[in-house]
């Protein structure tokens, strides 16, 4: 029951979640690592049922989901975040205060969790009859998802930072960059 407190927190408040998993250690990161394989094979039986894909189609897309846009991207973005922040965005400059790559992937997968859900429950819902329709509704409500769930990333990942960097309203500007011109 705990851990489901903890990731309907992950949603809203990084900070909790970030201080419960340094005082429960790796009990936490099995359980919430658990849960994430869970929810992606859950969502991703649910794509495969609602899309009418094959056994072999669903299992490709659960690989990609996993080990292709939650690692291989994470690992990219965690590297980077991980080297400006200590770079060019750290409160102290100094050897012994810097932002650990641990910690980096940590905001990651934080972050990554709600688009997970907007993304892969949430669009569901929509995806058979309205997203996948060639009309102009079906596109806005598919890009609407994913400009809601790109925002909650950057946002989270702003949380994430917040309290060990000085320029955090770096992040911010790329959700500034997403608005429409008038």
């Amino acid at each position: 029951m705990r851990i489901l407190k903890e990731i309907v927190a992950t949603c809203f408040k990084v900070y909790g979640t970030d201080r419960n998993s340094h005082v429960h250690g790796f009990t936490f990161i099995y359980q919430f690592s658990v849960f994430f394989f869970c929810l992606c094979t859950v969502s991703t039986l649910m794509f495969g049922f609602v899309l009418q894909m094959g056994f072999v189609e669903t299992l490709k897309l659960l690989l990609w989901i996993v080990f292709i846009d939650c690692i291989g991207v994470g690992l990219l973005i965690a590297t980077s975040m991980w080297f400006i922040s200590n770079k060019y965005l750290v409160k102290h400059q100094g050897r012994d205060y810097d932002v650990e790559w641990g910690y980096a992937f940590d905001v990651h997968l934080n972050a990554f969790y709600p688009l997970l859900v907007i993304l892969h429950f949430i669009q569901l819902f929509f995806i058979k009859y309205v997203v996948l329709s060639d009309w102009f509704i079906g596109y806005f409500v598919g890009n609407t998802f994913w400009l809601i769930a790109i925002g909650y990333y950057i946002y989270i990942t702003f949380l994430g930072y917040s309290g060990k960097l000085q320029v955090t309203f770096f992040f911010l500007s790329a959700i500034w960059s997403c608005k429409a011109p008038l």
